[in-house]
């Protein structure tokens, strides 16, 4: 996609990025989870894949797929998962696009019609879902905004907030969800943070950690959540890690993994 080689070009001739934050600013948008093994790649020429990993529990290399499963993604500057087939777009204009792949369990091409459902979402850095309709932001200064998007089931236009929650979230070059009010940064040193917003689900400013719960995180270009403490990581040469996080709920360091789990997944960076 010509915004990706963009970001890279840019970035790197200003010397404002490390090559972490460089990468995840391409990759961001391209390979993410929607749970229960479901995985989506969107590729440079707009296409949407759909991937099911069978051993997405215990780290197995069973995959169903890829199917496609949709055309013109590349339209969208971010793409993000919601919950039970929902995908949030983001276009340059910073309207916010809902859809619902009606098939997502089993890679059938069945959609509910989008809608548009909010504006101005292009102010932020970093747009991640928690899951059950909440949506986190991290804007330019480092604050980070949580919304709940009540319709999230059936694109209503519905929300509630935003409510700043914290700070300083700019520090991190990467930023994902695990799902249940759990939050994960990476540092450029590759240290990985573990947070939990007890508030996640009304939007209080309620949090316990940070604790750091691993290190050299920064070796691959691209990390997304696969809920319940699973945790993937693409390296550069498109091999697929799976991690299971089995203190994800509270923050021990407790893993297992990493299992290599598949290959050619920098085709999706």
């Amino acid at each position: 996609m010509i915004r990706r080689a963009f970001i890279r070009a840019v970035a790197a001739a200003a010397g404002l990025l490390s090559l972490a934050a460089i990468q995840d600013a391409a990759a961001q948008e391209s390979v993410f989870s929607a749970g229960n093994g479901v995985i989506y790649g969107t590729r440079q020429n707009g296409s949407l894949q759909w991937y099911l990993h069978r051993g997405w529990q215990e780290g197995k290399a069973s995959w169903a797929g890829p199917q496609g499963v949709g055309t013109g993604w590349s339209s969208f500057t971010r793409v993000f998962p919601g919950e039970n087939g929902v995908i949030y777009g983001i276009l340059p204009n910073g309207d916010l696009r809902w859809h619902r792949h009606n098939g997502w369990q089993t890679g059938t091409v069945d959609w509910a019609d989008a809608q548009r459902v909010g504006t101005g979402w292009n102010g932020f850095t970093r747009v991640f879902s928690a899951g059950r309709g909440v949506i986190y932001g991290v804007l330019p200064n480092g604050d980070l905004h949580w919304y709940r998007h009540n319709g999230w089931q059936t694109g209503a236009v519905d929300w509630t907030g935003p409510q700043k929650v914290g700070n300083g979230w700019n520090a991190f070059t990467h930023v994902f969800s695990g799902g249940r009010g759990v939050v994960y940064g990476i540092l450029p040193n590759g240290d990985l943070h573990w947070y939990r917003h007890n508030g996640w689900q009304t939007g209080a400013v309620d949090w316990t950690g940070p604790q750091r719960v691993g290190t050299v995180w920064n070796a691959f270009a691209h990390v997304f959540s696969g809920g319940r403490g699973v945790i993937y990581g693409v390296l550069p040469n498109g091999d697929l890690h799976w991690y299971r996080h089995n203190g994800w709920q509270t923050g021990a360091v407790d893993w297992t993994g990493p299992q290599k789990v598949g290959t050619g997944w920098n085709a999706f960076l």
